[in-house]
């Protein structure tokens, strides 16, 4: 008792397109949206979007939004 819910999050990209899927969970992570980050990086990495230069045609995922 007094213990925080567990965050899930579930995604996929691109959206015209799905090439991955990514499902993360955290024990007491609390909501969704603290534990989307995680899913951010890997998807960033997964679309070589971690480096400094990147092509124009890759996917900007930074402008997520989230609902509860």
């Amino acid at each position: 008792m007094g213990q925080s819910s567990n965050g899930v999050f579930i995604a996929y990209a691109p959206a015209d397109n799905p090439q991955i899927a990514v499902a993360v969970v955290i024990e007491h992570g609390v909501w969704g949206s603290e534990v989307a980050p995680v899913a951010k990086d890997i998807l960033r990495e997964y679309f070589g979007m971690n480096s400094d230069s990147l092509p124009k045609d890759k996917i900007v995922i930074d402008k997520a939004s989230f609902t509860r």
